[in-house]
């Protein structure tokens, strides 16, 4: 897989581990029933659970029960990740690896800073031959790609199609890849994270 423009900015260290992209058979990342069983953040009112330097993370925003209303079923977090600047966190509908949901979330120092990597993100993709579509009502900005070249997984052998939406929100950015590709979805996950 090559390091692409938007994970770049906002999964970077994920890509290193290889969190976003999976050529087995199962669920990529990894995850203890423990964490599972955690609390997942559920009350928004408090803002989440905060990681131990008070940031929250992806999983602390985007929940197992955010998910499980996307998935149309029982979600298991099969990603947690927490690096740096971005943080990671991916939910499988329990029973189909095929059908998942992730976010990606990225915080920069401001707005500016954030409308910067995000422009240049989208002139990337359109480098890179894919066709990015404006998306309105989500962020500040936001584009839909309905095959994601930054994130591939197979499965059994078959490869998946998996839809990206990339959106800002102020000095965050956050990346949705979804699968099956739907932009609904994708839009609804963004909702939820974005400040």
């Amino acid at each position: 897989m090559r390091s692409a423009p938007l994970a770049a900015a906002v999964c970077a260290l994920v890509l290193l581990v290889g969190a976003c992209e999976d050529d087995g058979g199962g669920e990529s990342g990894s995850t203890t029933d423990a964490a599972n069983d955690a609390t997942d953040g559920d009350d928004r009112s408090t803002g989440g659970v905060p990681s131990d330097d008070g940031n929250q993370t992806a999983c602390d925003i985007f929940t197992r029960k955010d998910a499980g209303e996307l998935l149309g079923g029982p979600g298991v977090r099969s990603i947690d990740l927490d690096e740096a600047r971005a943080s990671t966190c991916e939910y499988i509908l329990e029973g189909d690896n095929t059908v998942f949901v992730g976010v990606s979330v990225g915080t920069f120092d401001d707005a500016d800073a954030a409308e910067s990597v995000f422009v240049a993100a989208r002139a990337n993709a359109r480098f890179d031959e894919l066709e990015p579509v404006d998306v309105d009502g989500v962020g500040d900005e936001a584009y839909w790609i309905d095959a994601s070249t930054n994130f591939t997984r197979e499965i059994n052998g078959e490869p998946l199609t998996i839809g990206e939406l990339d959106a800002r929100g102020g000095a965050t950015i956050v990346t949705v890849y979804v699968s099956p590709a739907d932009q609904a979805t994708a839009e609804r996950a963004a909702q939820l994270v974005l400040p």
